[in-house]
């Protein structure tokens, strides 16, 4: 965390690591936070878009052990999102716009009021399934899109396995677009949301982690309610989750000082200690030990697997949690032979105390919480 007059800024590191003895890729640790600043996850999209290769996190991802990218098993990874992806971006224009679109060239010709460069980019890609056949849409009898789907590796309706066809419905009640946690805090604090403004879905983007049920399986029948919980948190599903959401979003709409603090307590929070271990630090050591131990080896083990193969890759990035990178670190120093030889900063958050409404009484109360 960096402190200026009247600037509270939190930056996040990214570390480059390369073979102790003998040649191999370079492995970028790029540490990331869920909510920041939007120039933020642009400048991280240019960074990791220049990456040969990105191993990403996502509880729910593969779990599948293969993680070179362009099997049909991975396609049909990779379509599952995207249709998923698009599903909601259908109840997102309804939802802007009063009525759903007939046809995915309607969804997609907005003029920026929907949807911003960043989604449009997102949209284009989701349009398409992994095989590259255009996604299919179902209408109903007004002429509104109800779902879109994909006719698997065959592209042919029906079919098994890899050739089985994938579908999502388009939900177009009231309740359909319950906050997550994430969109709950980027929303009120005027920040960005990583989920939304990161494109993962691409050939060189590669889900490193694990599912949710072997997550809640580790975490054993103890700590269920815990693993139920943080998937309700995190996805907005639950109803009771969704009630403590809007609570939080009215307590900190209340004024710009609740926003501020607000603000200030996440930037405090995440560069003084990771969220991970944070959330280790409430829930338990066996919560801790999934969340950074068992997910971090399954990076390492993944970056094993491309090594032991002698991938071409020249760069490899791990795009984790921040919370995440201290033990990567030192897994990949003992396991495989790394070590840092540099890195940089990306400012990920920056509070202007100018900038958020405050009094003078206001802005002088904060300024001496930080001292100044």
């Amino acid at each position: 965390m960096v402190g200026e007059h009247d600037t509270v800024r939190l930056d996040i590191a990214t570390r480059f690591l390369v073979p102790v003895e003998g040649d191999g890729p370079t492995i970028l640790l790029v540490g990331a936070v869920h909510v920041g600043d939007e120039a933020y996850y642009t400048a991280l999209q240019n960074f990791l878009d220049g990456q040969d290769l990105v191993l990403y996190e996502g509880v729910g991802g593969p779990g599948e052990g293969d993680i070179e990218p362009g099997t049909d098993e991975d396609k049909v990874l990779r379509t599952d999102r995207r249709l998923r992806f698009m599903a909601s971006m259908v109840e997102r224009y309804a939802e802007h716009v009063g009525e759903a679109p007939g046809a995915l060239a309607a969804l997609m010709a907005n003029d920026g009021a929907v949807f911003d460069a960043v989604l449009m980019r997102k949209l284009r890609v989701a349009s398409a399934d992994a095989w590259g056949r255009a996604v299919n849409v179902e209408v109903d009898e007004n002429a509104v899109i109800t779902a879109v789907t994909s006719y698997g590796a065959d592209g042919e309706a029906g079919g098994e396995g890899i050739d089985a066809d994938l579908r999502y419905e388009v939900e177009l009640d009231d309740d359909a677009a319950a906050p997550s946690l994430y969109d709950t805090i980027a929303n009120v604090m005027g920040l960005s949301f990583q989920g939304e403004r990161m494109l993962t879905d691409q050939a060189t983007w590669v889900n490193s982690d694990m599912a949710w049920d072997d997550v809640a399986a580790e975490l054993g029948e103890e700590d269920s309610a815990t693993s139920a919980m943080l998937e309700g948190l995190l996805n907005g599903e639950d109803p009771n989750v969704v009630m403590v959401m809007k609570g939080m979003e009215q307590f900190l709409n209340a004024s710009p000082m609740m926003r501020t603090m607000a603000k200030m307590m996440l930037v405090r929070t995440l560069g003084e200690a990771g969220p991970a271990q944070d959330a280790g630090a409430v829930l338990g050591e066996g919560f801790d030990r999934v969340i950074i131990d068992l997910r971090n080896q399954v990076v390492i083990d993944d970056l094993k697997a491309l090594l032991d193969e002698g991938t071409d890759a020249e760069s490899i990035a791990v795009f984790y949690g921040a919370g995440h990178m201290a033990d990567m670190e030192e897994r990949a120093f003992e396991q495989l032979g790394y070590e840092v030889v540099g890195g940089f900063w990306l400012p990920a958050v920056t509070l202007d105390l100018t900038q958020e409404g405050l009094s003078e009484r206001e802005l002088g109360l904060i300024r001496g919480q930080l001292g100044q």
